[in-house]
């Protein structure tokens, strides 16, 4: 399932598509590093918690 992150448009947007196992790939796009940076940490800590809660026992 993919996952779209959006600031305001002036942001940017992000985009979270988990692959096998536990990794996720993360696509970001934004007007400069200040707002990228605050994508990627958004997108990161949404992987982070989604992995934590869709964990197998």
């Amino acid at each position: 399932m993919l996952r779209i992150f959006d600031l305001t448009p002036d942001d940017g947007h992000a985009l979270l598509a988990p692959l096998a196992g536990p990794a996720t790939l993360v696509t970001a796009a934004a007007p400069d590093g200040h707002r990228l940076r605050r994508l990627l940490n958004t997108a990161q800590a949404a992987a982070r918690h989604s992995a934590s809660t869709h964990s197998e026992p």
